[in-house]
């Protein structure tokens, strides 16, 4: 990725157009420096959560506290190293839902939340309640399995649940568009 400190404008307008949709007003943020300064600023701040997010999460390593609460694991992982409230689904299957707007495929970027479908038990018979985890940037993702572990983002689909089926790979969402979600 073009380093924003160093990139022209044009190089600018075509991250912004790529990666951050809901910021394309080019207006909006470079009407003066101080929206560009501002923008440099909200680039470290999500560099930075996302450094307290896999440390949150790698020091759960082993732990079995989150077994069958992925989406409560990552979002834990989020809230407590920063100190923050994100507004999410109750399911990691609501959450994909709610985020697939910025929905991508391929290797997951760091710090990028990773979603599959997947059947879980339920009182009524199995239910999608989904699957997810955090990428650490280099293809594998911690996540809550029956303990805290990290796997590469394609052998997740390996794994069994307890109804017998397999997650599928559905994509990842970056983090600004994850602290973007309004309640």
């Amino acid at each position: 990725m073009v380093s924003i400190v160093k990139a022209d404008r044009e190089d600018l307008d075509e991250i912004l157009r790529l990666q951050y949709p809901a910021y394309q007003s080019e207006a909006a943020l470079f009407g003066n420096l101080s929206n560009l300064d501002s923008f440099v600023r909200i680039e470290k701040m999500t560099e930075n959560m996302t450094e307290n997010m896999i440390r949150f999460a790698e020091s759960k390593l082993g732990s079995s506290e989150y077994a069958g609460w992925c989406l409560a694991f990552i979002e834990d992982a989020l809230e407590i190293s920063n100190h923050i409230e994100i507004y999410g689904g109750d399911s990691a299957r609501e959450s994909y839902e709610m985020y697939k707007d910025a929905l991508r495929g391929g290797v997951p970027e760091r710090g990028a939340f990773v979603f599959y479908d997947c059947l879980c038990p339920s009182e009524n018979g199995p239910v999608n309640w989904g699957h997810c985890g955090v990428s650490l940037g280099d293809g594998r993702v911690i996540h809550a399995w029956d303990i805290v572990r990290i796997d590469d983002y394609q052998a997740i689909e390996k794994l069994t649940a307890l109804t017998g089926d397999h997650p599928k790979y559905l994509g990842w969402v970056a983090l600004e568009r994850i602290l973007d979600q309004k309640p």
